[in-house]
């Protein structure tokens, strides 16, 4: 299912896109293909165990739930773009299918001084465009048009063999997807480290230790910044202040508030009305 983060989407097709400025996203994952241009500045992508430092032109791919996240050198203006969407957009069930079944991964980096990069770059920005578009065409069109560019990009990256020869999973993938799983279904509850450990069959003193060695904070602070992420979505569907802080697990409005801004730099209240 498409993350409701996506500025955009389409009800006939399963795809969605975004642009950020000076933005990055927080650990997480989904069972879409994600494809990542960096149009300006300077960012540090982490895939599972890996990262990846990228500068503009630069493509980086994220295969099917793998865990993700960036952050921006925020010395400069960063601009990214993202195209996220389902597999089955591909024409060729079997590269789909591979895609899905992670028996085949993508390259994660693709630079864009090189020459695949260039040809990649040329090729995502035609299907931004074309995901971008709102001037009533049709939804099958508009998927076949999608799904033609689509499919280009991939038979050249096969062609090319811009795959991962890594194809075992990092060792940590499955706590972090089951960590990731667990906050989804729980954030709105109160809870602490000792029970996401023990709902998990984890010692709490491993599972603290490795949870920040991967998401690169506590729980506590992993878990403020996922309620505040949901909250700035039901923020912008004009929801009162007061009942998406309690929608999403803050003990008040005041607290809540305070912690929006030290995030996003404004008042909640400010940032519906700006959204509207």
């Amino acid at each position: 299912m498409l993350d409701d983060s996506f500025r955009k989407r389409f009800k006939t097709v399963p795809l969605a896109i975004s642009s950020s400025v000076n933005y990055g996203t927080d650990v997480h994952n989904h069972s879409e293909f994600e494809i990542l241009y960096f149009e300006k500045g300077n960012q540090t992508v982490k895939i599972g165990d890996r990262l990846y430092h990228t500068k503009a032109g630069d493509i980086i791919c994220v295969n099917p739930m793998e865990i993700h996240s960036f952050t921006v050198d925020k010395t400069q203006q960063s601009i990214s773009k993202c195209v996220c969407f389902d597999c089955s957009l591909i024409f060729g069930s079997d590269i789909s299918q591979k895609l899905v079944n992670e028996t085949t991964l993508v390259a994660h980096h693709i630079q864009g001084e090189s020459e695949h990069g260039k040809y990649l770059a040329d090729l995502f920005l035609k299907i931004y465009s074309l995901a971008e578009r709102d001037d009533g065409v049709d939804g099958e069109i508009l998927s076949m048009e999608f799904r033609a560019y689509l499919t280009l990009f991939f038979a050249y990256v096969l062609k090319n063999l811009l795959l991962d020869r890594h194809l075992n999973k990092p060792k940590n993938a499955d706590f972090c997807g089951a960590v990731i799983s667990f906050v989804k279904e729980h954030y709105v509850e109160k809870i602490t480290s000792k029970e996401v450990a023990d709902a998990l069959s984890f010692n709490q003193s491993y599972f603290c230790r490795n949870f920040k060695k991967n998401f690169g904070v506590n729980f506590t602070e992993y878990l403020t910044v996922y309620r505040l992420s949901v909250a700035r979505k039901l923020l912008e569907q004009k929801r009162s202040v007061t009942q998406v802080a309690f929608d999403c697990g803050f003990l008040s409005a005041t607290q809540f508030s305070k912690c929006f801004k030290e995030k996003f730099g404004v008042l909640p209240s400010k940032y519906k009305s700006k959204s509207q």
